[in-house]
């Protein structure tokens, strides 16, 4: 399942944007000089993932799907260390 997801989630990405597992079942996306079509790109992500189907030969499952998104400067700062 980790697999499909990731190929969903790379087929929903730019092709500059950064698609990595994060941990367990969790997945960021990067997306430099993002614009007002992340949304947009978000939701299509969202409906790929709630509308796929999968299937492992013996069982067949659905997912449920939370999606956050941070933008920065809007969401956050930037700090020198």
């Amino acid at each position: 399942m980790l697999k499909e997801v990731a190929v969903i989630a790379r087929k929903s990405a730019r092709e500059s944007d950064l698609v990595a597992r994060y941990g367990g079942e969790e997945f960021a996306m990067v997306v430099p000089r993002g614009d007002q079509t992340m949304a947009a790109r978000l939701r299509a992500f969202h409906e790929a993932l709630t509308g796929h189907t999968f299937n492992n030969g013996t069982h067949t499952v659905s997912l449920t799907v939370s999606l956050g998104l941070a933008t920065y400067p809007f969401d956050a700062t930037w700090t020198e260390s």
